[in-house]
């Protein structure tokens, strides 16, 4: 914070001495000097656990104030050089900068974050377009300028352009904004609007226009500095939490608007001088445009798809032990008769109770009766063949479908499950095979009613309700068929 204050009041002290004052050049180059130094102060400090992004921002920054020392040097010669020795320094500042920038994007991101990365390329690929367009490009063709001229005057720019692509792509995705992550951004997006301000200088020699990119230049030096000083740098390339999807209508507005670029580039050329088109660099830009936002649309698909397979297995899954819930009962009971109906096979179903569950709560704490909800319905489902569907009914109620088993092996195999009860605990069972006419609730009904007769003959026990045709169905095995391993568990 003092060093942001002590270099706010210099750039605000700045801007009152006249252009091209010695005491402006001094004050200028020192002050990108000093910033180089308040960088390295600010990584030795804060000892980050990975400085090779810093450094390199500082080497970047670094020869940026060789070249400023270069121009000065220049200025009192009387020397008007382009390209100078200066102009060679700026322009191998930029990959330095730019490689530390994406080393810092790189350990930020987590895992896979493809959602933030389509966004950021469909904004950076809109603001490249308008770049080519209307200064790259006419650089390009500018037939005045030397081979040497033209790739500088494009180095400029084309550098400014990938750092803000990466501005842009810090902005979008995930992860917490903390103060050196603000002043980082800043910094890069000072360095395009010092370099818009500097272009529009050349082209109209306005000396306010020179003061306002000089600010933004030492604007640009303060935030890099600040960002290195400040106290949670070393949070700003460490990995962030896990994205989560999202479309904030303000990143949607962002992202029409970017995608709207090509078409208005095209309309205003089109307005302005039909004859003189730029077709191939807006063709390029469309198409990528078009393309970027179909893959985003298939993954918003793909995230909505998913979800709701998520938010089925939740609608349908006890939340304490993970097995099947009420919800899911009732839904799978009605379809495994229908099918029962049209195949002939029987369908069995069971309602198991906890015995003195209350008294074990009230004895072990609710957790211990948590506990043995869990173990109970861990225990019975490894027992179970994967058609079955044993869920939890209410409370320490727990229903069972057996379908294409035949009641004496449905018999045995609740039989077994009452046997392998955790922790000592004993379970109630009643258990009803349909008759092939009855309704999901008169099935059910006789279930409970048998559960019931099973708890009032001293609990502890089964007990096979009998048909509607008053015929009883007691656990006696066929022998003829007896039961098989899958059905006894």
């Amino acid at each position: 914070m003092a060093w942001l204050i002590v270099g706010t009041v210099v750039i605000g002290a700045y801007s009152f001495v006249p252009v091209d004052h010695w005491l402006s050049w001094l004050i200028y180059d020192a002050f990108c000097v000093t910033s180089v130094v308040v960088l390295l102060t600010g990584v030795r400090r804060r000892r980050p656990a990975h400085k090779l992004p810093w450094l390199l921002f500082a080497a970047g920054l670094s020869l940026w104030a060789i070249g400023e020392l270069m121009f000065t040097s220049y200025f009192y010669a009387g020397e008007e050089l382009y390209p100078s020795p200066a102009d060679i320094a700026f322009c191998a500042g930029f990959p330095l900068l730019i490689a530390a920038s994406v080393l810092l994007v790189r350990g930020r991101a987590r895992g896979s974050d493809r959602s933030s990365l389509i966004d950021a390329s469909i904004v950076s690929t809109g603001v490249t377009l308008l770049s080519w367009v209307y200064v790259i490009g006419p650089l390009a063709q500018d037939t005045s300028l030397s081979l040497g001229e033209s790739i500088v005057s494009m180095a400029y720019p084309a550098g400014d352009l990938l750092l803000l692509c990466i501005a842009i792509r810090l902005l979008i995705m995930p992860g917490t904004r903390t103060g050196s992550y603000w002043l980082i951004t800043s910094a890069l997006v000072c360095v395009l609007a010092a370099d818009t301000v500097f272009t529009g200088l050349v082209s109209v020699g306005s000396q306010q226009l020179s003061l306002v990119a000089d600010l933004f230049w030492l604007l640009t030096y303060l935030l890099w500095s600040a960002a290195a000083l400040h106290p949670d740098m070393a949070q700003l390339s460490e990995p962030q939490p896990a994205p989560t999807a999202s479309l904030s209508r303000r990143r949607l507005a962002v992202l029409g608007t970017a995608s709207l670029l090509a078409p208005g580039v095209l309309a205003q050329q089109g307005a302005s001088d039909p004859t003189s088109i730029d077709w191939a660099p807006i063709t390029i830009g469309a198409v990528l445009l078009f393309l970027l936002v179909i893959m985003r649309m298939g993954l918003l698909i793909r995230q909505t798809l998913t979800q709701a397979d998520q938010l089925a297995t939740l609608a349908n899954r006890d939340a304490l032990t993970g097995i099947a819930n009420r919800r899911r009962w009732d839904v799978s009971l009605p379809d495994r008769l229908a099918t029962a109906r049209r195949t002939g096979q029987p369908v069995t179903v069971a309602l198991l109770d906890l015995d003195h569950f209350k008294r074990y709560n009230d004895a072990h704490g609710h957790p211990a009766g948590d506990a043995l909800l869990q173990a109970a319905a861990s225990a019975w489902q490894a027992a179970l063949r994967p058609d079955d569907l044993l869920a939890r009914y209410g409370g320490e109620e727990f229903g069972l479908i057996l379908s294409g088993t035949d009641p004496d092996n449905a018999a045995l195999l609740v039989e077994y499950l009452r046997q392998v009860t955790p922790d000592g605990q004993t379970v109630s069972v009643g258990v009803a095979t349909w008759d092939g006419r009855e309704t999901v609730q008169e099935l059910t009904g006789r279930a409970d009613a048998a559960l019931y007769s099973a708890k009032a003959a001293g609990r502890n026990t089964m007990i096979c309700a009998p048909s509607p045709s008053a015929t009883p169905l007691g656990p006696v095995p066929d022998p003829g068929h007896p039961p098989t391993r899958a059905a006894v568990g």
